[in-house]
C-alpha cells in the first residue's frame, strides 16, 4: 500500500461528480431555486409511486426518512453506510412491489442491493472523497479507521455481494453463473486492485466498476425473456 499513493481528489471519471459538483454550495443554484426543484422531484416521485402501488408510496417514504437520517449522521459515525445500505435495498423493495406482490422472496433483492450499496457504492466513494471528507469533518469508515481498512472493508461487502447472487430469484441456475461471471470482471476484479492499492484514484475505479453490476445482473436476468434462451 505504500506503494500507491494517489490524490484526495480524484481527476478520473466519477459519475456522482460528472457534471458539477455541490452547485448550491457553489453559489452556482440559489437556494430558492433548489428547494422548488427537491418539493416538485419529491411531489412528483411521490405520485407516480402511488400510481405504481400504495406500498411503493409507502417504501418511498421510508427511504426518504432514510436518507435524512443518513444525512444527520454526517459527523457522527460510519456506521450510517449501513442506512445508506438500507435505503437503496427499499428501492429495490419497491420495484419488486410495483411488478408483483410482495413476497419474503425479495429479501433476497433487498440484501443484494443493500450490500451492493454499503460496498459497491458508499464506502468505495467515501475513501474517494477521504481528503475533502477529513476537510469538512464528514465521518466514514475511511476517515476513522484510514484508507486499508476502507478498502478492504469495500472488497469484503463487495464479495458478499457476489455470493449474494445466488439468492436471487433467476430462472435457471446457468443465470445465476452468467451472474458471477460477470461479478468476477465488474466487482471482483476491481476489487483485488482496491485491496492492494487502497488510494482515492483506485476506489474511484471500483466505484464506476461496481456501479455497473445491478445492470449487469438485470440483463443477465432478462436473458430468457430478451432472447428466449436459456
Amino acid at each position: 500500500a505504500a506503494l500507491c499513493v494517489g490524490p484526495g481528489e480524484v481527476a478520473g471519471l466519477d459519475s456522482d461528480t460528472a457534471f458539477e459538483r455541490h452547485p448550491l454550495a457553489r453559489g452556482d443554484l440559489s437556494l430558492r431555486v433548489s428547494l422548488a426543484w427537491v418539493v416538485a422531484l419529491a411531489a412528483l416521485s411521490a405520485v407516480l409511486a402511488y400510481l405504481l402501488s400504495p406500498v411503493c408510496l409507502l417504501l418511498f417514504g421510508a427511504a426518504v426518512a432514510l436518507e435524512i437520517v443518513y444525512c444527520a449522521l454526517r459527523a457522527v459515525t460510519p456506521w450510517k453506510t449501513v442506512v445508506s445500505g438500507v435505503m437503496v435495498g427499499l428501492g429495490g423493495v419497491a420495484g419488486w412491489a410495483a411488478a408483483a406482490p410482495l413476497s419474503w422472496r425479495a429479501l433476497s433483492v433487498f440484501g443484494f442491493l443493500a450490500l451492493w450499496q454499503i460496498g459497491g457504492r458508499n464506502i468505495a466513494s467515501d475513501l474517494a472523497d477521504v481528503e475533502s471528507d477529513r476537510s469538512v469533518g464528514v465521518t466514514t469508515v475511511a476517515t476513522v479507521y484510514g484508507p486499508a481498512v476502507a478498502a478492504r472493508a469495500a472488497c469484503v461487502v463487495g464479495f458478499a455481494t457476489l455470493a449474494s447472487i445466488v439468492t436471487l430469484p433467476m430462472s435457471g441456475g446457468m443465470l445465476s453463473d452468467l451472474a458471477l461471471v460477470a461479478g468476477v470482471f465488474i466487482v471482483a476484479w476491481p476489487g483485488a486492485k482496491l485491496w492492494y492499492c487502497p488510494t482515492s484514484d483506485e476506489a474511484a475505479s471500483y466505484l464506476e466498476w461496481v456501479s455497473l453490476y445491478p445492470p449487469a445482473v438485470l440483463l443477465v436476468a432478462l436473458l430468457p425473456t430478451l432472447f428466449g434462451v436459456l
